[in-house]
This record gives structure tokens, C-alpha cells and sequence, in this order.
């Protein structure tokens, strides 16, 4: 299965993690399989953040910053 695609600014406001979010959460619309992305999320440092999302997504940053 293609993992869907999300693009985002690593220097802009769409590079804040609830902005991100809030785009997965469009293409992730298995509500059980984003709260345990979430859930990993909330835990690390932003870096490890990014991480596990891209194991979801396509996360593009289009700054090419992360």
C-alpha cells in the first residue's frame, strides 16, 4: 500500500507539530491507527516527532530544513 503524502514548511507555520497534525489527520482516517500516532508523538522532541509520522506519511518539508 502507497503511503499518502503530506507537505509542510519547516520554516513556516506549517512546520508547527499541531499543523502537521492536523494535515495527517486528513489522510490517516482510522481514527484507532492517528491516536497511536498521536500518542507517539506527544512523547519525543520534534526530530522524533517527524520520524514517526514519516513511518505513517510521505512528510515532505518543502523548506528542506527536516
Amino acid at each position: 500500500m502507497k503511503k499518502p503524502t503530506v507537505h509542510f514548511n519547516g520554516n513556516g507555520e506549517s512546520g508547527n507539530i499541531f499543523y502537521i497534525m492536523a494535515r495527517v489527520s486528513e489522510v490517516i482516517t482510522d481514527p484507532i491507527e492517528f491516536q497511536a500516532l498521536w500518542e507517539k508523538v506527544k512523547q519525543g522532541t520534534y526530530t522524533e516527532a517527524l520520524t514517526a509520522i514519516r513511518k505513517k506519511v510521505n512528510l515532505i518539508d518543502d523548506d528542506g530544513v527536516y
